[in-house]
């Protein structure tokens, strides 16, 4: 079981982020992490190697096959492997998130309903 310390609280082993996933400051100010190859961001620091390990070990388990290549999927400290149902997907290129794959698949943008939200890598619309 992972046990998430979000944002680097309380770090024990702090290093330099694992490979592919880069360190990135939010124009608020907050730091969060990217990986592009595997279209995932979080604000778990990823330079503690806990944390590192229980997020590579989520986004290993999320069907990243089913993402568009615009999108990603935002792994929070209440993402757990049992469940994907509370993980934001994004589309950047038409600005819009939602907790269901389908909401965020670009040949569904114009069928649901959109809400302003913000997202940690942009500004986003929310599909409920």
């Amino acid at each position: 079981m992972c046990s998430f310390s979000s944002r680097g609280d309380s770090l024990t082993s702090i290093s330099s982020a694992p490979a592919g996933w880069d360190l990135h400051i939010h124009p608020q100010g907050w730091i969060y992490f990217a990986n592009a190859e595997l279209h995932a961001v979080t604000e778990e620091d990823m330079r503690d190697h806990e944390i590192a390990r229980c997020v590579i070990s989520y986004v290993s388990s999320y069907p990243l096959s089913q993402l568009d290549e615009h999108m990603e999927i935002l792994v929070t400290s209440v993402s757990t492997s049992s469940d994907h149902s509370l993980t934001l997907v994004v589309n950047h290129l038409y600005h819009i998130a939602s907790y269901r794959i389908e909401d965020t698949k670009t040949a569904n943008v114009n069928s649901v309903e959109a809400y302003l939200c913000e997202c940690p890598c942009c500004f986003a619309t929310f599909v409920p």
